[in-house]
């Protein structure tokens, strides 16, 4: 018996396939225009944010006028060099019993960390109108510390030491240096401030860019009897507080009682860090940790130590662009690689990001002020972020895509501006016209103002959208 054909009716599955395959066909001539999707896999989803990873770039600032001020020093058999601040106001840290003990103390204190940290010949300096060895000999004499007499330079020139520990880091003469100083130099200008001008060609020297050499401020707050005869000003009776100078003034005054002052040391030098090891503690460091440690054991709660140098360099940190709202018009893959499904404008917000909690010596926050982008202003729209909306804000034109694809990758260049929050804010004063303000050093903050870099540079590792060069199987799925 011949069997009947059967025609007429499709199975369920002939169904599912033929049907959606005729409106593939209708469409596609639309749905193949660049950035719009075609049959779509799971690995692409609607824009809600992307982030790249980049390095954080300090800006490098103009250089200062890094002619020689000084006379040279003597490149003798020292490597390690301990400066002391031997201008009239600093005798004023002596005193008798605990408190010229506890100068004395801090004083040796910074040489025995200053030798552990670098081991070589220590040589001891002096700091008044110029730098030189203390005592005889190349390498001086270390300071008995036991009268103001020792102390009796008519100015404070600490951007002489600077330069010459400048030149010996330079000259390979010199592994490191700490300058013991109330931090207030002798020049035109008042003020811890005046010290940025010899330090600038260190600050923009690459080795300091680069981590192979350091620089660090440790501060701490001790007693300060003040001098027995300055100028006109005399307190002889023994026990009384002495007199105390003021810059601003220019002039000496009586103190009313004891007061507390800011003692700092000023530590550079080579970090002992190898380009394979840039994450090792550097030497400098770690003269700061010992006299931190030091202060810790006195009892003392008025300390700071800071690696300034740490805020110079390159650091890790990562720009998130993320959507402001729910949208499915600008899917992306994980690659970066993005696709417009609708005509519409996508607002997106980027900001950056960064381990400030695990890296000393940078910003607590930063602000977008300056953006270079890839794709002209037919695609994109740029909008400026403010002290309430630190991002930058992009608004993505979909249509303009679909119309008319760009060319290459959206990539952007961030400049950054930082604002900084430091222990020592309150350190710090303009103006030391009042026995109240010696608890403060003058222009303190304009000294790490001076010091700390105030613009960065954002370098992404890779764009923020990516455009495909040909139609790929991995596309999004339409919306449901």
């Amino acid at each position: 018996m011949a069997r009947k054909r059967r025609r007429g009716k499709r199975s369920k599955r002939q169904e599912d396939f033929v049907l959606p395959g005729l409106l593939g066909l209708v469409l596609g001539g639309s749905l193949l225009i660049f950035g719009v999707g075609q049959c779509p896999r799971s690995s692409w989803r609607a824009l809600d944010s992307t982030t790249i990873q980049g390095s954080l770039v300090p800006k490098s600032g103009a250089r200062g006028d890094s002619s020689r001020q000084c006379s040279e020093s003597n490149p003798s058999r020292a490597e390690v060099r301990l400066y002391l601040d031997t201008s009239q106001p600093m005798g004023g840290f002596l005193g008798s019993g605990e408190q010229g003990n506890l100068f004395r103390s801090w004083f040796k204190r910074t040489q025995v960390e200053l030798f552990q940290a670098y081991e070589g010949n220590l040589a001891w300096y002096r700091v008044d109108q110029g730098a030189a060895p203390l005592g005889a000999g190349p390498l001086g004499a270390e300071p008995r510390l036991e009268s103001e007499q020792e102390f009796q330079g008519g100015s404070s020139n600490l951007n002489c030491a600077v330069e010459q520990i400048r030149e010996g880091l330079v000259g390979g003469t010199l592994d490191g240096a700490a300058l013991v100083t109330d931090l207030v130099p002798t020049r035109q200008i008042n003020g811890a401030v005046a010290l940025i001008e010899s330090l600038r060609p260190l600050l923009e020297d690459p080795r300091m860019r680069s981590g192979a050499l350091d620089l660090g401020l440790f501060s701490v707050r001790i007693p300060y009897r003040g001098v027995s005869a300055g100028g006109s000003c005399r307190r002889p009776g023994a026990g009384e507080p002495g007199c105390w100078f003021s810059e601003d003034d220019q002039t000496w005054r009586p103190l009313t009682t004891m007061a507390r002052r800011p003692l700092h040391v000023l530590v550079i030098g080579r970090s002992g860090r190898s380009p394979q090891a840039a994450q090792a503690e550097s030497r400098v460091h770690q003269v700061g940790m010992g006299l931190r440690e030091f202060a810790e054991s006195l009892g003392s709660t008025e300390y700071h130590w800071e690696l300034l140098s740490s805020g110079l360099r390159a650091h890790p940190a990562e720009l998130e662009c993320r959507a402001e709202e729910e949208q499915h018009a600008l899917w992306i893959d994980e690659s970066s690689a993005f696709r417009c499904q609708q005509e519409a404008k996508v607002p997106v917000t980027c900001t950056v990001s960064y381990a400030a909690s695990g890296i000393p010596g940078l910003p607590e926050s930063l602000r977008i002020d300056r953006w270079q982008a890839s794709w002209q202003d037919l695609y994109l729209r740029a909008i400026p972020g403010s002290e309430d909306r630190p991002g930058l804000g992009l608004e993505i034109d979909c249509a303009a895509i679909r119309g008319r694809p760009p060319e290459g990758d959206l990539t952007l260049r961030l400049g950054l501006s930082g604002r900084w929050s430091s222990d020592l804010a309150s350190w710090s004063t303009h103006s030391d016209s009042a026995e109240s303000d010696l608890d403060k050093t003058l222009e303190l903050v304009s000294f790490l103002e001076g010091v700390r870099p105030g613009a960065f540079e954002l370098e992404p590792e890779g764009p923020v959208l990516k455009t495909l060069s040909r139609p790929s199987g991995d596309d999004p799925e339409p919306e449901p």
